[in-house]
């Protein structure tokens, strides 16, 4: 995939440890993974006046603000999402180790918020959870899902 930053990030496989660097990434994905895989999150993940994620934030132990290079390597992320525009440096000096980085851009909508995932091995059409389809699709067109038929959620 290319993230916003004209990068382009491989995978070989589906992430499975992934760090969020950024609050308004944080509900994008929660959208995709279960808490259980995100290992760190914003620290103001679980304060019900800054995020509409607080109950779900408090099932994930790290929260971070700011984190250094160091502490993001401790953690062994297979990828780490951040801000684009505010977190370029620290970007580049993750990608220096080795550490998978997407940069993404803060949405101005919806399908903004969620169009580079859609490319990501973390979007999987046909996950499910609670009975609803958790394809991105979905969720961006507000219909049908194309893979399963069942409604948006």
């Amino acid at each position: 995939m290319t993230d916003a930053a004209g990068q382009t990030v491989v995978f070989e496989k589906k992430p499975v440890r992934v760090l969020n660097y950024a609050l308004w990434l944080d509900d994008v994905v929660l959208g995709l993974v279960p808490p259980e895989r995100l290992v760190g999150i914003d620290h103001l993940a679980d304060d019900p006046n800054s995020s509409n994620i607080a109950a779900i934030a408090e099932q994930i132990p790290v929260k971070l603000n700011q984190p250094s290079v160091e502490q993001v390597v401790a953690l062994h992320p297979d990828v780490v999402f951040l801000d684009a525009g505010r977190d370029a440096a620290v970007a580049e000096s993750m990608r220096d180790l080795g550490i998978r980085v997407v940069a993404c851009e803060k949405p101005r909508s919806e399908e903004d918020g969620v169009r580079p995932f859609l490319s990501s091995p973390l979007c999987s059409a046909r996950r499910r959870r609670g009975g609803h389809c958790l394809s991105l699709r979905c969720r961006v067109s507000g219909t049908r899902c194309a893979c399963c038929g069942d409604p948006a959620r």
